[in-house]
């Protein structure tokens, strides 16, 4: 015969009770710890890539306006970003930017794109790009390139580009909060000649010999009638090819001699100039002094 026990049965039921209760706990602070958890480690972002970089020369950098970490779905992603980046136009100037309608690759936003501004400043120091998804494109997620900057040097320093300005957008106008990171830019003049030197070539024409370099647009030579003057005006500008010029005509005449620097040069100014100081110099032998 079957007996119901009451009170053993009250027990059992409450320990049970008690189990589920525990097991809803933590699932609740699960729930509550995860997402700050994941937050943190996937927070949205605005940066350059690379974050640090050097420019040599006359040489281009193509440096990436990146969006970082866009949560979702189910959630809206990103439909639209503005930016506007600020860079010391003394130091650094814009060549050109590319935007994911132009063949970026790694792009977030897809095309096409109703562009509300795409344009850079090199006397101001900015590039400011915003642009929007057009329906029915789907919402972004994740991280993907928005604009690719093609950045050179106009002199040597070091410089650190930085967002003046950014504003993400999903496709109800919501803004996502995002935080932004420069870069770190040091940049190096075309290497100079390494030996400049001259010779007479006969009794009218010196003649100027250097050596090569690489990572320059032009060779520009200086002449004046001072030996420690500073370089205006190039009295020749040669191409990147040629490693001898011969200055006829200038040998033979006591009044002027000349000197000579040279540069290795970019077309935008930026200039690595020879140590070596040379000259010509013609003096007049009197009879009986």
């Amino acid at each position: 015969m079957k007996h119901y026990h009451p009170q053993l049965n009250h027990k059992s039921i409450l320990s049970k009770a008690i189990i589920l209760y525990l097991i809803i706990v933590a699932l609740a602070l699960i729930a509550n710890i995860a997402p700050v958890q994941s937050a943190a480690a996937q927070s949205t972002s605005i940066t350059l890539t690379p974050s640090t970089f050097q420019i040599q020369g006359c040489e281009i950098v193509d440096v990436a306006i990146r969006i970082n970490n866009i949560p979702g779905p189910p959630g809206p992603g990103l439909y639209g970003a503005d930016v506007l980046l600020t860079f010391d136009p003394a130091v650094l100037e814009v060549i050109d930017t590319l935007n994911a309608q132009e063949g970026i690759v790694d792009n977030i936003l897809v095309p096409p794109l109703f562009v509300t501004r795409d344009y850079f400043d090199n006397m101001t120091g900015e590039v400011r790009y915003a642009a929007t998804q057009l329906h029915p494109t789907p919402d972004a997620y994740g991280s993907g390139n928005l604009l690719i900057v093609r950045f050179r040097a106009k002199s040597e320093n070091l410089s650190a580009p930085f967002f003046s300005y950014t504003k993400l957008g999903n496709r109800n106008g919501v803004e996502i909060p995002a935080s932004t990171a420069g870069a770190a830019v040091s940049t190096m003049a075309p290497a100079a000649a390494s030996a400049f030197e001259i010779s007479i070539l006969n009794s009218t024409t010196p003649r100027l010999d250097w050596t090569a370099v690489v990572d320059h647009d032009q060779f520009n030579l200086y002449r004046e009638t001072t030996p420690y003057f500073s370089p205006g005006s190039p009295y020749q500008v040669l191409p990147t090819t040629q490693t001898q010029f011969d200055d006829v005509g200038a040998l033979g005449n006591p009044v002027p001699n000349y000197y000579y620097l040279l540069g290795s040069t970019c077309n935008n100014g930026f200039e690595g100039i020879a140590a070596d100081r040379v000259g010509e110099f013609d003096f007049e032998i009197v009879p009986g002094s």
